[in-house]
């Protein structure tokens, strides 16, 4: 099986990089086995633009690589990585405001990426500004949580929320197939998903997805749905990523009678 994944490359493939969003570990791995010369990379255009990545030599799945030479990182006391090095921009142009924000006096410059370092390689892990913070004063990273999730295919898109909240919940577009098939075990109409007992499976399902994570990060209420979000709707961004502000809003309903149902 290798060898026609790798000529449906071209058969002569030197090197695949991945960059501008996170790979999946379980992916990668795939790709890797099958003898695919993949690397990964991470970077941002205010540090022109890649500051570490991995190699064909050495690739851990789930790892953004190491910092390229004369890179320098570290991370705040919140776990943001901070990268220096004289590939860093000076500043944007004409805006002393929004430079003053993203770099220090000393020539730091704040990514805005809730990262890990270990054994020198980086760990990326979701967005600073993306934070929940609950209403007792536990945060989660929603990005993990949600990354979690989509690893099993019932499950097409994820969305947690619970800024300011007793308990975490997500909004999820379920997969159609993978719903039809599970429907018609329950005996539940296709375009009926929200359905006491359907929810109480979902959450099952999800609860042994994320048991190793903390309890606060537990999903305790799902709103289902069988439409996709969309770039045209302005709930996706171009590169796939959801935008969370704007579910809140179009949901909002939905997502009231969630938590008040478990007051």
């Amino acid at each position: 099986m290798a060898t026609p994944v790798r000529n449906a490359f071209g058969g002569r493939l030197r090197v695949a990089v991945s960059g501008g969003a996170a790979l999946d570990p379980n992916v990668e791995r795939a790709l890797v086995g099958l003898g695919v010369p993949l690397v990964e990379g991470y970077g941002l255009t205010e540090a022109a633009p890649v500051v570490a990545a991995t190699s064909p030599d050495d690739n851990l799945p789930g790892a953004a690589g190491r910092p390229l030479q004369g890179i320098d990182v570290r991370l705040s006391p919140e776990g943001e990585l901070l990268v220096r090095s004289p590939a860093v921009m000076k500043g944007y142009w004409q805006d002393e405001a929004r430079t003053v924000q993203a770099l220090d006096p000393d020539g730091w410059l704040f990514t805005g990426d809730l990262a890990e370092i270990g054994e020198g390689r980086i760990f990326i892990r979701g967005r600073l500004n993306e934070t929940i913070a609950l209403s007792t004063g536990e945060k989660l990273n929603p990005n993990l949580v949600e990354a979690e999730i989509m690893r099993d295919p019932l499950f097409e898109q994820v969305a947690v929320i619970g800024e300011s909240r007793a308990f975490a919940a997500a909004l999820i577009v379920l997969d159609c197939k993978q719903w039809s098939r599970l429907g018609q075990n329950e005996g539940v109409a296709f375009d009926e998903p929200n359905t006491p007992a359907v929810k109480k499976k979902i959450l099952a399902r999800i609860g042994r997805l994320l048991a190793a994570m903390p309890r606060h990060a537990q999903i305790r209420a799902v709103h289902l749905s069988l439409t996709p979000w969309t770039i045209e709707e302005g709930l996706i961004t171009p590169t796939f990523k959801i935008k969370r502000e704007a579910l809140q809003h179009r949901f909002s309903a939905q997502i009231d009678a969630l938590y008040s149902a478990h007051r």
